[in-house]
């Protein structure tokens, strides 16, 4: 069943603490097809939100504590200069795909996870005043990931999982920011099915 199928199948009210996609089998062409098209226009969402004013960069980054990367970036000994200077500075629309793509890839991520997951995101960039920064947007889409595969009943990306995919936090920080995260969204993780269809839509847009 690929992404559009699985919206018809998606109960009156859908709660994504009981609901489970019915049957949805392994990537098939069209669901590929599906998958990159979400990554591509989440990508645009991404990099459209980021902010890169040096002024909110700076404030923003006394806001966000330990969402930021910023200062684990710049002590990590293992990242050479140009490495680090790469994940400080703003990214293009290519280098977050590229990322978004691996990690969908390794993660082995649905796209209706990917739905979801932009949806609980945007939950708490409204509910909070966190923004997404240069340094911010890949570990906050790396936590809504992880929310979402939680409460759908997905398989469950463990904060092991999660450190090794994404080493500059270890596995206790992944738990804390989590934490954090849904105190943010006040633990409300109810997406009704006419918000769930719209986002739908709106990031299989291809004309987007």
């Amino acid at each position: 069943m690929c992404l559009r199928e699985a919206l018809h199948a998606v109960p009156q009210d859908y709660d994504c603490e009981s609901w489970k996609p019915t049957k949805i089998t392994k990537c098939h062409d069209h669901c590929c097809r599906e998958t990159n098209v979400l990554v591509e226009n989440i990508a645009n969402l991404i990099h459209s939100s980021i902010q890169t004013n040096s002024t909110t960069i700076k404030t923003g980054r006394k806001a966000l504590g330990q969402f930021s990367e910023h200062d684990r970036i710049l002590s990590d000994n293992s990242l050479s200069g140009a490495e680090k200077a790469e994940l400080l500075c703003v990214p293009t629309r290519r280098g977050i795909r590229k990322f978004l793509s691996h990690f969908v890839k390794i993660c082995e991520l649905k796209p209706e996870i990917l739905v979801s997951a932009m949806i609980i995101l945007n939950k708490f960039l409204r509910q909070s005043s966190i923004i997404l920064l240069p340094d911010t947007w890949r570990i906050l889409f790396i936590l809504a990931v992880r929310i979402t595969k939680k409460v759908e009943g997905h398989s469950l990306l463990s904060s092991f999982d999660l450190s090794y995919v994404y080493p500059l936090f270890r596995p206790r920080e992944f738990i804390k920011m989590e934490c954090r995260f849904l105190k943010t969204v006040k633990y409300q993780l109810h997406i009704s099915q006419e918000h769930f269809r719209s986002h739908c839509l709106f990031l299989l847009n291809e004309d987007r």
